[in-house]
């Protein structure tokens, strides 16, 4: 059988750029803001597809590193949250959580936590483009194993914290979608 590759051995150069970049950033804040015109070139890899149709396994390895780097870029910074939602990051994360393998949504969910966290407009943004929807689906949907289901619950957990918190219209409509049962039914 053939041997499983591991995440490095997928990494294009700029997967590579993108993981390196966004551990550089991490915590950071003055090399957020120094990293600030990476923001939508990161926003451009959040795509499952390209002009010739699905991606393959390395391309899918991009889009995880770019949404993890856009995480870490917009972690705690108002300027590169703001450059995120310009660049459509909110709706390309949803497109994401919606369209996505596990990872990818993983890591989907973790870039939309970030991207919305104590952010009123991005979260406002996040609710209109259905993204507290798609986090319940994820939620009933998760894989049968224990260990996969308390994983999904735990991403999906993470991102509707930087969804609702502080955010009392967002918070209505999770419990209205069903949010609360559904994070229940997970434990």
């Amino acid at each position: 059988p053939a041997t499983p590759l591991h995440h490095h051995e997928l990494q294009s150069p700029a997967s590579s750029v993108a993981f390196g970049l966004g551990n550089l950033c991490m915590e950071n804040p003055t090399n957020q803001l120094a990293a600030r015109k990476a923001v939508p070139l990161l926003c451009q890899r959040l795509s499952l597809m390209n002009s010739k149709g699905p991606l393959g396994q390395e391309d899918e390895v991009t889009v995880i590193d770019a949404a993890s780097a856009l995480a870490k870029l917009t972690m705690g910074c108002a300027d590169n949250q703001a450059a995120a939602l310009r660049a459509g990051a909110v709706t390309k994360l949803v497109r994401l959580l919606q369209e996505g393998p596990g990872f990818v949504v993983a890591n989907a969910a973790f870039a939309l936590h970030h991207v919305c966290d104590r952010n009123a407009q991005n979260q406002r943004c996040a609710l209109r483009a259905g993204a507290i929807a798609q986090l319940v689906r994820l939620l009933d949907e998760s894989g049968d194993a224990h260990r996969d289901k308390e994983r999904a619950a735990a991403d999906v957990a993470l991102a509707f914290e930087g969804l609702c918190e502080g955010n009392a219209a967002n918070q209505d409509a999770a419990r209205h979608a069903g949010s609360i049962h559904a994070l229940v039914r997970a434990m």
